[in-house]
């Protein structure tokens, strides 16, 4: 995969103790129909294989970036990826480290981001699974849940 020349839409993924989920986000990163896209991934102090498994995503793959910083918080992490952008960023998208999106989430942000002069998110769809694995059905985060709950798997 060749690098982006000028990425207008970036990924940023705070990741603290993240190796059990990481691998599968970054796949679902790596596997959106829309690829030009950079995807910085900031390690926030993780005292496991998440930053091997960052580090390994960006020997593979030049859109990835892995970025590293003592123990902060997902906010720090998050600011730190955003001031290390290219400049050519022009929309940004947050995930978390145990976060996967359908193929088409980025072109479709994009599609709509290109007809808006300004987009907030403030919810998202979700498949909600058990905790055995088992697939429970499709949600809604609404502003409230995203503002006012903190999900722990």
């Amino acid at each position: 995969m060749k690098p982006p020349q000028m990425p207008q839409l970036a990924v940023v993924i705070a990741a603290y103790n993240a190796s059990e989920y990481l691998e599968d986000a970054l796949s679902s990163v790596a596997e959106q129909d829309l690829e030009d896209w950079v995807c910085v991934v900031v390690d926030d102090g993780s005292s496991d294989a998440t930053p091997e498994l960052a580090a390994a995503w960006a020997r593979r793959d030049p859109r990835f970036l892995l970025l590293r910083q003592d123990n902060a918080g997902p906010g720090a992490a998050r600011n730190l990826g955003l001031v290390n952008l290219p400049a050519s960023v022009e929309a940004v998208t947050f995930r978390d480290a145990s976060e996967l999106r359908l193929t088409s989430a980025l072109r479709v942000a994009w599609q709509h981001s290109n007809r808006c002069s300004m987009v907030l998110t403030v919810g998202c769809q979700v498949e909600r699974f058990a905790e055995d694995g088992t697939f429970v059905g499709p949600g809604w985060f609404g502003w409230k849940e995203l503002c006012f709950t903190s999900y722990q798997p």
